[in-house]
């Protein structure tokens, strides 16, 4: 059973060097009474998170350098262009994101190498049963082995952070949509 106080080091690294958790996390309340006291003892060693209402994106940079965005941990390919991506309603974020990172390579550049990974969560428009955060924005979680296998350097998400503070980009994607629920139709949105 993987338990609060060891799930960072329980991972495994996937085919395509993604880092899974085996298992999921026990509420902390429901831990045995040792390592309940354990965890509230080293409370101020872990690192808190606030769980965003987005939509999972991996990017990265290939062996060769090449930009990708990809949804590899849910088995997914990864995709080079917008084009890539199936028209779809469910792509729509997928494809804004990917613009819009591609729109910012040479910075993602500076702080992420060859081989490196990035595990973004999408904060797009309005999504059925999800929070509406107001714009559109791509939040950097972690760095993830990606084609280098090695273990990330977790402050290049910081770096990337204080990199594009405030960066605003516009793109123009062609998305799936609909003015009344039924009838759908393409359409091409700047953003």
């Amino acid at each position: 059973m993987l338990t609060f106080k060891n799930f960072v080091t329980e991972t495994i690294v996937t085919k395509q060097g993604i880092l899974t958790l085996n298992e999921g996390i026990e509420h902390i309340e429901a831990l045995p009474n040792n390592e309940f006291i354990k965890a509230i003892e080293t409370l101020s060693n872990f690192i808190v998170s606030e769980k965003l209402d987005g939509a999972n994106l991996i990017f990265g940079f290939d062996s060769k350098g090449k930009f990708y965005t990809s949804r590899e941990a849910k088995g997914g390919e990864r995709k080079y262009t917008i084009g890539d991506y199936e028209n779809r309603a469910a792509n729509n974020g997928f494809k804004g994101a990917h613009q819009a990172l591609q729109a910012i390579k040479p910075e993602l550049k500076q702080v992420v190498d060859n081989g490196e990974a990035v595990e973004v969560e999408v904060l797009y428009g309005r999504q059925p049963n999800a929070i509406v955060y107001g714009s559109n924005y791509i939040a950097f979680l972690r760095i993830l082995p990606g084609d280098k296998k090695q273990v990330p350097d977790q402050s290049k998400v910081k770096q990337l952070g204080d990199i594009l503070k405030g960066k605003k980009v516009a793109v123009s994607v062609q998305v799936i949509t609909t003015d009344d629920g039924v009838e759908i139709k393409q359409q091409t949105i700047k953003q």
